[in-house]
This record gives C-alpha cells, sequence and structure tokens, in this order.
C-alpha cells in the first residue's frame, strides 16, 4: 500500500494499512513489530488533533493590588497572575471556578506581602469563611478548588 505524506484529520491511511511491520522471515532485526509509517502518521495527526482542542492559560502581568479587604480586592480573570506592586494589606480576589480548576499567583512585589481571597463564603485550607490567606514577596502559589467555595493550596 502506498502511503500519504502529511494525511490528516478526514484523509487517514488506506484502508488496511499495517500499523506495524511485520517482521521479515528471511531477515529479522530490531525493526521487527516497529510503528510503520502510516502508523506513525496516523499517531502524530491524532495527537496533534488532541492537542489543538487544549486551550493556553490565561497570563496577566503587571498588576497591582488593590483594596484593603475582600470587597475591594482586585478581581483576578487570568490562569497566572502576576503582581508587581503590592501596597501594604492590599490584596486580590480568586474568580470563581468549578472543582479541579486552578489559579496561579504570583507576588514579586520586593517587600510586601499579597493577601489572597477566596471567593465570597469561601474559604483557603484551614483559614475562616473569607479570609485573606497571606502570599508573602517574591513567592508564588496555586490555588486548587475542591469545589467552588472550598480552596487548597
Amino acid at each position: 500500500m502506498g502511503s500519504v505524506v502529511g494525511f490528516s484529520g478526514r484523509n487517514l491511511p488506506p484502508p488496511q494499512s499495517p500499523f506495524v511491520k511485520a517482521p521479515d522471515p528471511k531477515n529479522p532485526s530490531a525493526t521487527d513489530y516497529a510503528l510503520s509509517f502510516d502508523g506513525y502518521q496516523f499517531l502524530l495527526n491524532l495527537l496533534n488533533a488532541a492537542t489543538a482542542s487544549l486551550s493556553a492559560a490565561t497570563v496577566a502581568s503587571g498588576l497591582a493590588a488593590t483594596g484593603a479587604n475582600q470587597a475591594t480586592a482586585l478581581q483576578l480573570d487570568s490562569d497566572w497572575n502576576e503582581f508587581d506592586t503590592v501596597p501594604a494589606a492590599s490584596g486580590a480576589l480568586l474568580s470563581s471556578l468549578q472543582p479541579g480548576q486552578t489559579q496561579t499567583v504570583f507576588n514579586d512585589d520586593l517587600a510586601n506581602a499579597l493577601l489572597i481571597y477566596p471567593t465570597p463564603g469561601g474559604k483557603i485550607n484551614q483559614l475562616a469563611v473569607n479570609q485573606g490567606f497571606s502570599l508573602a514577596h517574591n513567592a508564588r502559589a496555586t490555588f486548587y478548588f475542591i469545589t467552588p467555595t472550598e480552596i487548597k493550596t
């Protein structure tokens, strides 16, 4: 069977194409039962199609923390959030995410800790409901949503 170079999508290998090379009974070698060209191309295209549907992380950089409590903290909208400026006692509010989702915060301020607040009615680790999590300067934390209101670091 002839191979088509670079087939993709609906342009699959011809029917009955071997995905594995059969051993040569006259000259067995290390390539016996190796993936055929058609098999290789099919798997490569399958992986490309699967990874093309994955979304990239959203990134917000150069952020400045605001507010002095949960109600006035800066709302985070990205997957990765990098703070350059953190005035004393200021903070950020995590997005309302679904179980299994994450949000990462980088505090690149030179001196101040950043208060990270859960969504209203939520709690981070063993802190009290609505209490801010203190992220030290020059540190990073990833927040894992167990439920929409239960968050772990």
